[in-house]
C-alpha cells in the first residue's frame, strides 16, 4: 500500500493481486482510442459536462489547453484518459523515464498539480474505470483489477 499526499488530497494506492478471476463480466472500455502505440496524438476529448478539453501532443497533455506536465518532461501515454463522469477529473496511465504512473486531476483549474501513483509494469491492455468520485480501477477487467487508487480531500 502506498500514501500520498498531493494539493491536499490524500491518496491510496492498493496493488491488487494478478491471481484474481478474469472473464465474468465487467470488461472495462475505454472512452476513446490511441492512435497506434505511443501518444503521438489522442483526439481531442471533451468532458462529459462538455466545459473541459483533454489533447495529448507529441508526448505533452494539455487540459483546457494548459499544460498538465513542467516544460521538459515528456510521458507517453499507455491507457486512455478517461473522465470522471461529471466531467470534473480525469485520469491517465503513462510512462517516464521512471517507469508507469497513474495520473489523476482532480482540480482542472490546476492542470500542473495532478496527483501520481507509481504502478508496476504496464500492461499493454490497461484500461482505467471510475469506481466512485474518488476511486479510479486501472486494469483490463474491473473484477480483477491490477492496482486501485483511492483518495480523499484533507480537511487541514
Amino acid at each position: 500500500m502506498t500514501l500520498s499526499k498531493v494539493s491536499g488530497l490524500v491518496g491510496i494506492v492498493l496493488i491488487a493481486s494478478s491471481t484474481a478471476v478474469a472473464g465474468q463480466g465487467g470488461v472495462m472500455r475505454p472512452q476513446a482510442t490511441l492512435r497506434g502505440q505511443s501518444s503521438a496524438v489522442v483526439e481531442t476529448q471533451v468532458s462529459p459536462c462538455g466545459r473541459h478539453t483533454l489533447r495529448v501532443a507529441a508526448g505533452k497533455i494539455f487540459v483546457d489547453g494548459r499544460r498538465v506536465h513542467g516544460p521538459g518532461e515528456r510521458v507517453r501515454v499507455v491507457a486512455v484518459p478517461v473522465w470522471r463522469r461529471d466531467g470534473r477529473a480525469v485520469a491517465w496511465v503513462e510512462t517516464t523515464p521512471n517507469g508507469a504512473r497513474l495520473t489523476v486531476l482532480v482540480d482542472l483549474a490546476r492542470p500542473d498539480a495532478p496527483m501520481f501513483w507509481a504502478l508496476p509494469t504496464s500492461a499493454t491492455n490497461d484500461h482505467l474505470a471510475w469506481a466512485g468520485p474518488h476511486r479510479i480501477v486501472v486494469g483490463n477487467n474491473i473484477l480483477s483489477p491490477r492496482a486501485v487508487a483511492s483518495w480523499t480531500e484533507d480537511r487541514n
